[in-house]
């Protein structure tokens, strides 16, 4: 092994040296600065003897500086220019090109991370060990194993976002990178403007919040979520009803998922707004979902319902029409509970049998008191005869959470961050899922077209496709 010739010192005088101008390395100060902070110069600088210039470690030369030394730790070595350049790009080079172990990373990190000084100094802080985490755990656990832990061949480690659209869990996270890419990809790419035919202001918000970017002043229902409770619990080609169907979200992705739809709305705006989205979008207008105005207390459904989606209005919240019979006009909670039964009635009586209904509500504060909206959807759907069949929270962007924090906290409320995702069956639970398809997404060609970025080309080896149906098989 060839050494080069280089002479250690250990108080190698600051002044007089000078950065590289040819390093093309733009180095991170603060994290550097961060570093010598906490755990002190460590390394050492090194030197072509030559012109005084570091060839490498320019960035803690700068942040040893700033720290007031005035010696630091160098090796001055002989080389010529050529080499010098050579010795500095690899330096960089090699550096870009190592990876990291996520399993070794993340344990890692969790060995310091309830530490007194928890990151600092380490160049990690929470949000990127929150965002390791999360890379982790949606869809395999730190050592690669999806959470059916078997063995896949080439597929293990699959992600199970990948395989379902968002892991299978009672935690659904609208804010996971996967989540937000693929809502983009309705909103950007096919054009979803659900909050159309609304006024700007449904949710009183401050003259401070509607000054935020950040803030929406209504409620837009997630077309991810959508996407997902159709993919998960809708047979396909399947008639969706919707008794309060508000915007044009639930319509436009029931429609690009293959099924009909047939949704009611008391205010004839939004059902033109909605209508206005499917053409500009340029779904034909005979493949329109059906968009009806009309209280759905009294709604007749053309056929019966292979699943029901809906978000109700969550009592005041949003005050969307001056109509006596808008749901979200009564004073007390007990009207509410009596109005919202009676809309919710006659399409869970148009529902089949052994069909599934997924009704997505949170609860809300009426001068001064919490009311479990949740609560009260259970007890009308089970009085109705459906069964309450899984229980879900959708964690939603903090958006202008930051602006309502401390105000609300003020009084000692936490801002509500998340929507409960509530499913029913109605009829036979067992029935009702042999009605479904198998949920594979990496077998959907057009999935893996729109917004898969998937190496193994759509197609699973032919053992796994058989593991995968056992598995599914025996979970069902």
């Amino acid at each position: 092994m060839k050494v080069i010739e280089q002479e250690y010192v250990a108080e190698l005088p600051l002044v007089g040296l000078s950065e590289h101008p040819e390093n093309p390395r733009q180095g991170h100060d603060e994290t550097v600065g961060e570093s010598i902070a906490q755990n002190g110069f460590y390394g050492a600088i090194l030197v072509q003897r030559s012109t005084n210039r570091i060839i490498a470690g320019n960035t803690r030369y700068r942040q040893a500086l700033a720290a007031g030394a005035s010696f630091a730790p160098g090796f001055v070595c002989d080389v010529d220019d050529d080499q010098a350049r050579r010795i500095l790009l690899v330096d960089n080079r090699s550096s870009d090109m190592a990876t990291m172990n996520d399993s070794s990373l993340t344990a890692l990190l969790a060995s310091i991370a309830d530490s007194e000084r928890g990151f600092y100094g380490t160049g990690f802080d929470e949000a990127s060990y929150s965002a390791l985490i999360e890379s982790a755990t949606n869809g395999y656990d730190i050592n690669g194993n999806d959470s059916f832990e078997d063995n896949y061949g080439e597929f293990s480690g699959v992600k199970l976002a990948d395989r379902f659209l968002a892991p299978p869990f009672s935690v659904l996270d609208g804010r996971a990178g996967y989540w937000r890419n693929r809502k983009r990809y309705w909103i950007e790419e096919v054009g979803i403007t659900s909050e159309t035919g609304r006024e700007a202001n449904l949710l009183n918000a401050s003259a401070a919040m509607l000054r935020s970017k950040n803030w929406k002043g209504t409620s837009v229902f997630d077309p991810v979520l959508s996407e997902l409770m159709y993919r998960w619990l809708a047979p396909e080609g399947g008639h969706i009803i919707d008794p309060f169907c508000g915007g044009s979200v639930r319509g436009l992705v029931a429609s690009a998922c293959g099924h009909t739809y047939e949704g009611y709305d008391l205010r004839s705006e939004q059902i033109e707004a909605n209508e206005a989205n499917a053409e500009a979008i340029g779904i034909p207008k005979d493949e329109w979902p059906q968009w009806k105005v009309g209280n759905s207390n009294a709604a007749v459904y053309e056929k019966p319902g292979d699943m029901l989606l809906t978000c109700p209005p969550y009592w005041s919240l949003e005050k969307y029409s001056d109509s006596p019979e808008d749901i979200s006009s009564p004073d007390t909670i007990e009207e509410f509970r009596e109005g919202y039964g009676a809309c919710l009635a006659p399409a869970t009586a148009a529902l089949a049998d052994d069909a599934f209904a997924v009704v997505v509500i949170a609860s809300m504060r009426h001068k001064g008191g919490l009311y479990d909206l949740g609560g009260i959807t259970i007890e009308l759907m089970e009085e109705q005869g459906l069964t309450f069949f899984n229980d879900a929270i959708l964690l939603t962007p903090l958006a202008s959470a930051a602006l309502r924090g401390a105000r609300l906290f003020a009084g000692r409320k936490m801002v509500p961050v998340h929507q409960r995702v509530l499913m029913f069956v109605k009829g036979d639970p067992q029935k009702a899922i042999e009605k479904l398809p198998v949920v594979e997404i990496m077998r959907d060609e057009m999935a893996l077209a729109s917004w898969l970025d998937f190496d193994g080309g759509g197609e699973l080896p032919p053992e796994a496709a058989e593991e995968v149906g056992d598995e599914l098989e025996d979970e069902t």
